[in-house]
Formats: structure tokens, C-alpha cells, sequence
């Protein structure tokens, strides 16, 4: 049975390094051996280890951190993308744990990330057929966006918290493009209406 946690018993921070860089590798390592097990190797991970926080590092970036009082919960790295986009990452909630309530947390601080460097969307990547947090995504108010094959929150159908207007979370399975300018020109003609 997982441990349940109430919303407000969760507090998320932003991880500080170097005081944060051993339980974020742990973390990291946790989630690389988790979507192991079913096949996928995550994309720069090693990298990500040893460079902390590399990418993650603000004001571009930051790895929040999810608590149940001086419990470590689950994380999630998120990257500004251009000038329309979060893109979220590495989000792992650890076993044994009601996933829900935690990955609202995150979600919640996230989504103020966003908001105050001013960005419209927030983009996630997951792997439906193992992952459970596409399906919580779903539970949790995000439909599915047949024209992009992806999903979206709608502002009206995002529970409080989640993700309200302007932000959009849009998840795909696999990394669209492979350079930057690439995925960033994809980005802004994917979250654009009416982009080709």
C-alpha cells in the first residue's frame, strides 16, 4: 500500500547546490533505474550527474524538490525552452508513495516557475505504455490533442493548481528533433495555433 500524503503536507523547494547534489543524483539515479527496467535510457543522464545542475541551473532552469517533512518525495528538472516554452524532465516520485498528491505539488511549482519568467507552455515527454504519471496526467484533467498527437490541459477543464490559462502541459513519447534550434523552431510552430 503507498503512502498518502494531503496536498498541503507536501512542500516543494528548489534544490541548492552543492548542498542538494547528492539526494538529486539519487533521485536522477532512482528514476534512470526505474525506466531501465522497461528498456529506455534516458538521454544525457550521465551528463546530467556529474554536471550538476548543468542545465537545471537557474535562471534557465531548476530541479524542484518534493517533501513530506524532511522526507524527499520525487523531483522534476525543468528547462526554459526559447521563449515559449518550460519543458519538464526527470519527473520521479519514489515508490511505495501516492503519486498523485505529489506530482500536483510539483506541478503547482512548476507551473509558478513558468509564470514568472513568463512562458505560455509547459511541455512533458512520458511513455504511456509503462508510465504511470501519463495516466494521472489524464486523471488529473489533461485531454488528448489529436491534432499534435500530444496532450493538452484546456483552461477550463485543468483542475486548481494544475496548470491554469495561459499554460498548456503538452506531453509526447519521444524527443521530436534532435538540436536545440531544431526542437525550439518545432515548439513554436507545435504551440502556435494556426502554425503550420
Amino acid at each position: 500500500m503507498a503512502n498518502v500524503f494531503r496536498l498541503d503536507a507536501i512542500t516543494v523547494r528548489h534544490a541548492e547546490f552543492p548542498r542538494d547534489e547528492e539526494l538529486v543524483q539519487d533521485l536522477l539515479l532512482e528514476y534512470d533505474h526505474w525506466v531501465s527496467r522497461h528498456g529506455v535510457t534516458p538521454m544525457n543522464l550521465g551528463q546530467e550527474l556529474t554536471s550538476l545542475p548543468g542545465c537545471y541551473a537557474r535562471p534557465e532552469g531548476t530541479m524542484l524538490l518534493a517533501y513530506h517533512g524532511t522526507r524527499p518525495l520525487g523531483c522534476a528538472a525543468v528547462q526554459v525552452l526559447g521563449e515559449l516554452c518550460c519543458d519538464i524532465r526527470r519527473l520521479h516520485v519514489r515508490g511505495g508513495i501516492d503519486m498523485r498528491v505529489v506530482l500536483h505539488a510539483l506541478l503547482q511549482e512548476v507551473r509558478a516557475f513558468a509564470q514568472s519568467r513568463q512562458l505560455g507552455h509547459l511541455t512533458f515527454r512520458s511513455f504511456p505504455a509503462f508510465d504511470p504519471k501519463h495516466a494521472l496526467l489524464r486523471e488529473l484533467g489533461f485531454r488528448d490533442d489529436h491534432a499534435l498527437a500530444h496532450f493538452r490541459c484546456d483552461d477550463l477543464a485543468c483542475p486548481a493548481g494544475v496548470a491554469p490559462a495561459p499554460l498548456r502541459l503538452r506531453l509526447g513519447e519521444r524527443e521530436a528533433v534532435g538540436s536545440r534550434t531544431a526542437l525550439n523552431n518545432w515548439l513554436r510552430r507545435a504551440l502556435t495555433p494556426g502554425a503550420g
